[in-house]
Parts: C-alpha cells; sequence; structure tokens
C-alpha cells in the first residue's frame, strides 16, 4: 500500500476517532459544568450546520489551492479545538470562566471544527481520485470509509481508556493524536502540480452540469445515511420496549445489536477493498441495495413477532441486522466511487463537497425523523427504513445511476 495512501487512512481513522469521543465524554463534563442535556446536544447539531454549507464551498476551493492544505488545516483544527474543550471545561470547573462563557467557547470551538472539516473530508475523496487509477479507485474508497468505521467504534473506547487518568485527559490524548497526524499530512503528502490547473480549468467549466451528473448519486449518498442513522436511533427504542428490558439490559442487548451492524459494514469495506469482492461500482450499489433492503424487510418483520420467546427472536433480528449492515457496507463504496467517476478530473472537490453534504443531511434528519414516527406507531420507523433501502435498489436499478 503506498504511504499517501497509508496516511489518508490515518486521517479518516483519527478524524473519526475525534468525532465519536466526544460523545462519551462530553455529557458527564457538560452536566458537571450545569449544562442541561438539551444545550449540550445543541452543541454538535449547531456545529453541523456549518458542516453542510461549507462542504461544497471549501470542497471548490481545493480544486485551485489542492488538497493538502484543506487536509492539513482539518488536522490542525482538530488539535486546537480538543485542546480549547480541555482548557474551557477545565476552567469552568475550577471557577475560572463563567459557564455561559465556558459553552459560547465549546459551541464556537466546535463550529470552526465542523467547517474546518467540512474542506477536509471532500479533500480526502478528492486526493484519492486524483492519486488513483479508475480500476483500483473503487477499492481505495472501500478502506477509507473501513478506516472511518474503525475509528467511529475505536472513539468512545479510547475516552473510556484516557478517562481512567482525568474525566479530561481524553480531549488532550485527542488533541495530541490530531497533531501528530497533522505533521505526517504536511510532511509526506503533496498536491503535486497541477492544483493551480485544475483550478483554473474547474472555474470555466462551472458547476451547471456537475449537479445533473451526480444528483442520482447524492440522493443514494442521502438515502443511505438517513435509513443508517435512524435504524441506529430506533434500535435501543425498540429493544427496551420489544422485550420489556429494565435499562441495563436493554442498553447492553441494543449495544450488541449496533456493534453487529457496524462490524458488518465495516466487513463488507475491507472485502471490496482488498477486492475478495471484486465487482464494478453500479453492481455494489445494486447488490448492497438488494441486500439492505433485504434485512431492513426482515427486520420489520420482526417486529410483529412478539410473541416468539425472546431467546428465539433476538438472534433472528441480529441476523437480519448482518444482512443489513453488509449490504451498507457496498453501496457508500460504489457510490462514493461513482460520483468521482461522474464528476472529472476538474471537479473533484466540488463533487466531494456535495456528497458530504447530502450524507450529513441525511445525518442530521435521520433521528427526528425515526423518534418522530416512533411516538405515532413503535413499527412506524422501520417501515420507512425498509422503504429507503428500497429506494436505493430501485434509483440503482433503473438505470438513473450510471
Amino acid at each position: 500500500m503506498p504511504r499517501p495512501q497509508i496516511i489518508i487512512l490515518f486521517v479518516l481513522l483519527v478524524t473519526s476517532v475525534s468525532q465519536s469521543f466526544i460523545y462519551a465524554v462530553l455529557p458527564s463534563n457538560g452536566r458537571a459544568l450545569g449544562l442541561s442535556d438539551i444545550q449540550i446536544g445543541a452543541i454538535s447539531a449547531f456545529s453541523t450546520i456549518g458542516f453542510i454549507i461549507g462542504a461544497p464551498i471549501l470542497g471548490g476551493l481545493s480544486e485551485r489551492f489542492g488538497r493538502v492544505p484543506f487536509l492539513a488545516f482539518g488536522m490542525l483544527a482538530g488539535a486546537l479545538v480538543n485542546l480549547v474543550f480541555y482548557v474551557a471545561i477545565g476552567a469552568g470547573l475550577s471557577g475560572l470562566m463563567s459557564v455561559f462563557s465556558v459553552y459560547l467557547c465549546l459551541v464556537f470551538s466546535r463550529l470552526f471544527l465542523n467547517v474546518s472539516w467540512s474542506g477536509m473530508f471532500p479533500a480526502v475523496q478528492a486526493y484519492t481520485a486524483d492519486k488513483t487509477t479508475d480500476e483500483k479507485r473503487g477499492a481505495v474508497i472501500a478502506m477509507n470509509s473501513a478506516a472511518h468505521g474503525v475509528g467511529a467504534a475505536a472513539g468512545p473506547m479510547v475516552a473510556l481508556g484516557l478517562a481512567a487518568l482525568s474525566p479530561l485527559a481524553p480531549f488532550l490524548g485527542v488533541a495530541l493524536l490530531s497533531f501528530l497526524t497533522f505533521l505526517l499530512v504536511v510532511v509526506f503528502l503533496s498536491d503535486g502540480a497541477r492544483a493551480s490547473d485544475r483550478g483554473a480549468k474547474a472555474t470555466k467549466r462551472g458547476d451547471a452540469g456537475l449537479l445533473w451528473r451526480i444528483w442520482p448519486l447524492l440522493l443514494v449518498g442521502f438515502l443511505s445515511i438517513l435509513g443508517t442513522r435512524t435504524l441506529q436511533q430506533m434500535i435501543a427504542f425498540r429493544v427496551q420496549d420489544e422485550f420489556a428490558l429494565p435499562y441495563e439490559e436493554a442498553a447492553h442487548m441494543a449495544g450488541i445489536m449496533l456493534a453487529a451492524l457496524a462490524v458488518t459494514m465495516i466487513i463488507g469495506q475491507i472485502l471490496i477493498g482488498f477486492k475478495i469482492v471484486d465487482r464494478k461500482p453500479l453492481e455494489l450499489i445494486r447488490i448492497g441495495g438488494w441486500m439492505a433492503c433485504l434485512g431492513s424487510v426482515m427486520y420489520t418483520a420482526c417486529g410483529f413477532l412478539s410473541s416468539l420467546p425472546h431467546n428465539a427472536l433476538f438472534p433472528l433480528e441480529l441476523v437480519c441486522l448482518l444482512i443489513l449492515g453488509a449490504g451498507l457496507g457496498f453501496v457508500g463504496p460504489g457510490a462514493a466511487a461513482l460520483v468521482t467517476f461522474s464528476a472529472g478530473k476538474e471537479s473533484q472537490g466540488r463533487a466531494a463537497g456535495l456528497w458530504n453534504s447530502a450524507q450529513v443531511i441525511g445525518l442530521m434528519t435521520g433521528p427526528i425523523l425515526g423518534t418522530a414516527l416512533y411516538q405515532v406507531n413503535a413499527n412506524l420507523p422501520f417501515v420507512l427504513i425498509s422503504a429507503i433501502f428500497a429506494g436505493i435498489f430501485f434509483v440503482a436499478r433503473m438505470g438513473l445511476v450510471r
């Protein structure tokens, strides 16, 4: 594996750790400051808007200024913002800053981080497209997705390990990890000589035709994340209500199910990355969409089998999620690869920015939509999820995606 590709994998791994570890440590630290749960949740929710708006803009700027500056700035921002969290929360807990001042620091520093990442994530995808051939690109993008998934799973574990030192140690540890990755990017990655030429061509070409070429793929990206995030949000509710379990047991069973879903997604991506599953991107979307649809329909049907013994229903639902997760592991890399093919050499950054924005919109929408439907009927969110994954298969099968 070439050294630049290894560094890109490390960038995604560390960034994903930085994204996910905070969900394990911020709630307890926020409550210690006296913040409400809504205020704590708003820190991440508000900052996500910056990513959605920034990704298409900064992705386009990477055509002119190159990918590496945005990669480096994203990692440096990760180091600085986690350091700000460490200092601000510590100052608040010791009485050196007011709670309001600490909260403003957390909100706006997280917004700054998401805006910087809105340039970094498109730059990662565009850099991958710049440095790979069409034949290898799907496999490399799949490995990128797997690295991101591993980081998301590792983040809470990193937080748990460092929190044994002190409640604020995870912020300092991830800040150091981000800074070391920043140094790797600066020292070992380069854009080459074509960045300015590519930017000039991209400016002349414009975006008029780009959105028309990739809108079905943006729809696939939006639907896949919408369905996945809705499912992740609703599994814990369903487990507790379906099996009538106390909180601790429900959390344990939901954790097993969520882990199974995540692990099979990563395995699917690794199988593509090592070309054990060697299919064209469009075939990956079709196969993955069909598997995700099948698994979600089966999981939805399990909701009507509550009369079955728990020791029979739980393994059945687990199998459904394994099928679903493997399918999702195929869909994402397949669609992302097709985005790079459709964009052309001069529009990779802009296309990647639109792709990332579409996914984050799905990420924001899923939990809200799922919980609203769950209040009406416990099975409605899962019917919707089945329809979403059926929609992905339909879009790919009917030739809208090329």
